[in-house]
Order: C-alpha cells, then sequence, then structure tokens
C-alpha cells in the first residue's frame, strides 16, 4: 500500500486524542520495521495536533530500523479507516512473531511511559479545567443572592426614612387644620368687625353730607313773627341736639374702626402662620412622597437586576453544563482507548500462551473505576430568590388611603409630585401601568389660603348662576383641585367662559399662585371641571 492512497483516507473518529495514539502506533510501526504504511496512515489521519512528545517518538522510530524476521507477517494489507481497524491491526502485530524479541522491551515501556504520563495527564486536565469552568458559572447565583441581598438593604434604608415623616406630616397637618379654624374665625371675625365699622361710619358720613344742608337751611330764616334773638335760641338748640347725635356717631365709627384695623392685624398674623405650616407640611409631604418613591423604585430595581443576572447566568451554567457532559463522554472514550492501548502492551511482559489470555482480557476488561475518576459534578440550579416588589407607595390607591384621607377637610394633602405619582406602579417582575382611579373635582375659598366662604364643583362645566351660589362674584382668592393626575380646572374672568382663562392641574394654589398661572384673584365668574 502506497502512502499516497493513505493520504487521501478519511479520518479516524475521536480526533481529539488519537492523534496521540497515532504516533504510539507509528513507533510500535517502527519497531518492527516493517509497519511504513501504518505509521504514516496514523500520521496523515492525526495532523491536526501534534503530539507534544512528538521528538521522543521519532527518536525511538529512527533507532528501531532493524529486527524484522519476516516481514509478510504484518497485517496491513489494507488502509484503517476507524479506531478500532486501528487498534485490531496493532492487536495482530502483538501476535506476531515479532512481538517475541526481547530486545524491544525498553522501547514498549518507552511508549507506556508516554500513554501514562502524558496522554493519561492531558486527559484529566482537560476534565478538571471543564469542571472548573462549570463551578466558576454556578458562583453566578450566589452573586445574584449577594447583590439581590445589598440592593434589597438599600431600598430599605428609604423604608426606615419613611415612617418618621408619616408621622410628621400627620402632626403638621393637624397643627394646620387648627391654624386654618383660627385664620377661617378671624376672617368670620373680620368680616363682621368690617359690617360694623361701614354701618357705623356711614351714619356718620351721611350726617357729614346731609346735616349740613338741613341745618344751613332752618337757621338762616325766621319763622313767623320769630325775633332773631328767638331764632339763635332755636337754632343752638337744634346745632346742640345734632352736635351732641354727631358726636356720639363719629365715636362709634372711631372704635368701630379701631376694632376693625385691630382684627386685621390679628387676622394677618393668624393668614401668616397658616401660610408658614401649609408651606412646612407641603415640604414635609414631598419628601415623604419622594422617599416612598426611592423605595417602590429601589425594590424594582432590586427585582429586575435580580432577573438579569440569574437569567443570564442560568443560561450561560445550562450552556456549560451541556458542553460539559458532550466533553466527558468524549474524554471518558479516550481514556478507554488509552487503558485498552495500555493493557496491551503488557503483552510484551508475558509469555506463551498468557499472550492470548492478555489479549482476550483487554477487549472485555471493564474500566468503571478508572472513568469515574472523569465524572464531573452539576450542581442542580437554584431556584430564584423571591424578591417583594412594593405596591402601596405613593401614588398608589392604598397609599392615599393611608396618607391622606385622615386629614381634616381644612389641611388637604397637596398633589403628589414625586416621580412614582406620575409613572407607573411596578407589579410582580414586570412594569405593569397602576394608576389611581380617576378622579377629578374643584373647590374655591373666598379668602386666601383656604379661607372665607368656599364651593365645590365635580367634572363639568360651571356657569356664573351656579359659580356664585355660594362664594360671591370675583372673590375667588384661593383654589384646590383634587383627583388623578389628569384632572384639571380652568377660571374664567366673565360668564359664559369668556375672558382670561388660566388652567390649573392637582394642588392648592393661594392667591400668587393663581396670577402666576394667568389668571386674576377676585376676578372669576365661570370654570370648567375636566380631564385633560
Amino acid at each position: 500500500m502506497s502512502v499516497a492512497i493513505l493520504a487521501q483516507a478519511p479520518p479516524l473518529e475521536f480526533p481529539l486524542f488519537y492523534n496521540s495514539f497515532a504516533m504510539i502506533l507509528r513507533t510500535l510501526a517502527a519497531l518492527f520495521s516493517a509497519a511504513i504504511c501504518l505509521a504514516d496512515a496514523a500520521r496523515i489521519v492525526f495532523e491536526k495536533a501534534a503530539l507534544d512528545s512528538t521528538a521522543d517518538a521519532e527518536a525511538i522510530a529512527e533507532n528501531s530500523s532493524g529486527g524484522v524476521s519476516n516481514i509478510a507477517e504484518l497485517p496491513i494489507a489494507s488502509q484503517p479507516t476507524t479506531m478500532s481497524e486501528l487498534e485490531n491491526q496493532v492487536r495482530a502485530l502483538m501476535k506476531s512473531s515479532l512481538a517475541r524479541n526481547p530486545e524491544l522491551l525498553p522501547l514498549v515501556n518507552s511508549i507506556r511511559d508516554i500513554l501514562e504520563n502524558q496522554m493519561k495527564p492531558k486527559v484529566f486536565d482537560v476534565k478538571n479545567n471543564q469542571q472548573r469552568e462549570v463551578n466558576e458559572l454556578f458562583k453566578t447565583f450566589g452573586r445574584c443572592s449577594g447583590d439581590l441581598k445589598n440592593n434589597v438593604a438599600a431600598a430599605t434604608e428609604f423604608q426606615t426614612r419613611f415612617g418618621p415623616l408619616s408621622q410628621q406630616h400627620q402632626s403638621c397637618r393637624r397643627s394646620q387644620s387648627s391654624s386654618a379654624t383660627t385664620a377661617e374665625a378671624c376672617t368670620a371675625s373680620q368680616s363682621a368687625a368690617d359690617s360694623d365699622a361701614t354701618s357705623k361710619c356711614k351714619i356718620v358720613t351721611d350726617m357729614d353730607s346731609s346735616g349740613k344742608v338741613l341745618l344751613s337751611g332752618s337757621c338762616t330764616v325766621s319763622v313767623g313773627t320769630e325775633s332773631y334773638g328767638d331764632m339763635a335760641n332755636r337754632c343752638r338748640d337744634q346745632f346742640g341736639g345734632f352736635a351732641t347725635i354727631y358726636f356720639q356717631k363719629k365715636k362709634e365709627c372711631d372704635d368701630a374702626t379701631v376694632v376693625l384695623k385691630r382684627k386685621k392685624e390679628e387676622c394677618a398674623t393668624a393668614q401668616k402662620i397658616l401660610t408658614d405650616r401649609l408651606a412646612e407640611c407641603d415640604t414635609l409631604q414631598g419628601q415623604m412622597d419622594s422617599v416612598s418613591c426611592s423605595h417602590v423604585t429601589g425594590m424594582a430595581e432590586a427585582c429586575r437586576s435580580l432577573d438579569s443576572c440569574y437569567d443570564q447566568g442560568k443560561a450561560n451554567y445550562d450552556a456549560a453544563v451541556t458542553a460539559a457532559k458532550t466533553e466527558e463522554a468524549s474524554l471518558k472514550t479516550q481514556l478507554t482507548a488509552i487503558l485498552r492501548l495500555q493493557c496491551t502492551l503488557e503483552v510484551f511482559t508475558n509469555q506463551g500462551a498468557e499472550r492470548e489470555a492478555t489479549l482476550a482480557r483487554c477487549t472485555t476488561q471493564d474500566f468503571t473505576s478508572e472513568l469515574g475518576k472523569l465524572s464531573m459534578i452539576y450542581a442542580p440550579v437554584p431556584a430564584k430568590d423571591a424578591c417583594l416588589v412594593i405596591t402601596d407607595g405613593a401614588g398608589s390607591t392604598a397609599y392615599t388611603q393611608a396618607q391622606y384621607s385622615n386629614l381634616a377637610p381644612n389641611a388637604n394633602a397637596k398633589a403628589c409630585t414625586a416621580s412614582c405619582c406620575q409613572a407607573a406602579i411596578p407589579k410582580g417582575r414586570e412594569v405593569a401601568t397602576f394608576k389611581v382611579a380617576r378622579s377629578c373635582s374643584l373647590k374655591i375659598w373666598e379668602g386666601p389660603t383656604r379661607t372665607g366662604r368656599s364651593a365645590s364643583f365635580s367634572l363639568g362645566d360651571i356657569n356664573f348662576a351656579e359659580f356664585i351660589k355660594e362664594v360671591p362674584n370675583d372673590t375667588v382668592s384661593s383654589l384646590e383641585v383634587r383627583g388623578s393626575p389628569d384632572c384639571r380646572a380652568t377660571l374664567y374672568q366673565h360668564a359664559n367662559f369668556l375672558g382670561w382663562a388660566a388652567t390649573f392641574p392637582p394642588g392648592f394654589y393661594d392667591s400668587q399662585d393663581i396670577n402666576q398661572r394667568g389668571g386674576v384673584v377676585d376676578a372669576a365668574s365661570s370654570a370648567k371641571v375636566f380631564y385633560a
């Protein structure tokens, strides 16, 4: 058989380590000085990966050029295409008379050393590297759990801060309610004092305008035969009585004016206290809502991070396990071939019939114990850690009920402006839209900061007649829009929704706020309440 024909042969099965076997077979062929075709076949078939001990094998082959007594005995008439055929030809060589040459034993021992100390360690090196890779990927699950623990701890810090803020907010709103009650009572008292002063001073004003005419007319003309002296006495009496009444009424006007001035100062102080308290409570609420949102988003992010870490880790681990199992089967096949080859080489240490027995034993020998050393450990994939998603944070119905519903009507919470009140609330392991039930209403007050007479309106158009039922025309000084984030209310300057228009989203608006949004305090006559 020519080398050219062998070069066209298909590759042998299991090529990863059988190139090393080919080198061994080539050396054996060289030992018998007649298996050149067999050696060339092995070299060509396994040329993809060279054995580290190539130089040693070549040296063995170069130093074993003689000693063949009967070249016709070598079974190399056919070209091997599988490992089984290659092994069968080696076994046939072992059965030939050539194998009985004792001078070949040192060379055979060299080959056995290559098998034991070079080829087998390589098999186990591959196994160990594969096992380390699988083990390292399994550690991902532990890292995912550790990251979740840290992220949850960070989010829980916001929950710890929330409790005190909630208590402070509730206490502040109670104080605001008390201040509002005081301011409302003061406003009512001021209104009464204003009416009293106006009434009393109007009398004086009327006397100033009409009394002069009356007196001047009656005291410039004598009555009948009245003498000048009689007229002077009469006018003196008339002026004196009028003066007494006038100065009495003037004193009543002055006293009422002083009372009104003091009441205005008192109400201004009460109003400032209320305004300051409202700002303080709104600030506390903003902090409370923001902290709640941070807790919600922190926990949601912790769960999303866990999902990403675990899912990617599981995909990588599963792929590595699949590859490792395939590699494990291949390594066991290759180790089996090495062990059988080692067993076959024992023929050189046997005599006579023992050779046949050894060859027979090598064919059926059980290598389970040795192969078991290549079995890898595949830890089962742990279950994904439970991750709590917060659904009662700021913006949710539960949160609104718990934090806002028990507040006094004159100390309502402002509209939540924190991030999660305007966005979605996550549920489960996905972000799902969660909004407060839709509602929309408008409340107006005659005085600033929820003081004076008030009126409430629901969805719809509120024209002049309805608008002034409870609050007089052109007297709106503060207002509040309540409801879901898409609720809106628009004030109009005139009836029939004409004149300037100012639109307000949910929240409380004092006199300055109304002006800043394009409206005019004490100048509204109609309104609309609607969803944007």
